[in-house]
Formats: C-alpha cells, sequence, structure tokens
C-alpha cells in the first residue's frame, strides 16, 4: 500500500513478510507485487536487493512506469549508469507517461 512507510523497523518488517510472501504461486506471478517488494527494498536503500523482483515485474508487466523508475534507480545506486539511462530513455519515449513525470525522469541520471 502506497505511500511506503516512513519508519525503517516498519519498513523492514514489511520487506521480510513481502520476502516470505515471495515464494507463494500467487505472488510469483502478481507484478504489482513484485514492483511493491522493490519498492520497498530501495527504500530501505538495498537497491541489490531490488533489482530482481522489479526486473520481475517488467517482465509481466512492462508498462509499469514505477517499477521501471526504481529499477533505473536501483542501477544507478550501484553505478550501472548506462543500464539506468537506457531505462530512463525508454521511458522518456514511451506514449502514456503520466503528466509531470517526465521532469523527475530528467533529474535522474
Amino acid at each position: 500500500q502506497y505511500p511506503l512507510p516512513a519508519s525503517a523497523a516498519v519498513l523492514g518488517d514489511l520487506a521480510e513478510r513481502l520476502d516470505e510472501l515471495s515464494q507463494l504461486p500467487a505472488c510469483l506471478q502478481d507484478a504489482n507485487f513484485h514492483a511493491y517488494r522493490g519498492a520497498v527494498l530501495m527504500q530501505l536503500g538495498r537497491p541489490v536487493e531490488a533489482v530482481e523482483p522489479l526486473e520481475r515485474a517488467l517482465l509481466t508487466r512492462p508498462e509499469l512506469f514505477g517499477a521501471q523508475m526504481d529499477l533505473a534507480q536501483a542501477h544507478a545506486a550501484q553505478g550501472d549508469l548506462a543500464s539506468a539511462a537506457a531505462l530512463l530513455d525508454d521511458l522518456r519515449g514511451r506514449a502514456g507517461l503520466p503528466p509531470g513525470m517526465s521532469l523527475p525522469l530528467d533529474r535522474e541520471i
């Protein structure tokens, strides 16, 4: 549920619970679940761990703008600026990009 909790302790507990749930068959195929899990990990400052669920979300539903943005941030946080820039370039070229999203994209990389 958004917005994400502000408390690091609550986020940590949430990340543990999402990790447990990620093995359930219903969750394995739910792109929104994986996008949320990735967002929680990013909020916790764990970009390496966030990559897998974010990529899983985008494999199922490539139109998830937020997941792609989080994945770009995860790559940038790890120093992979080429991958981050490629993801952001792809977002910029998409039809249906939510209004106001282009400005934050331009500041990311």
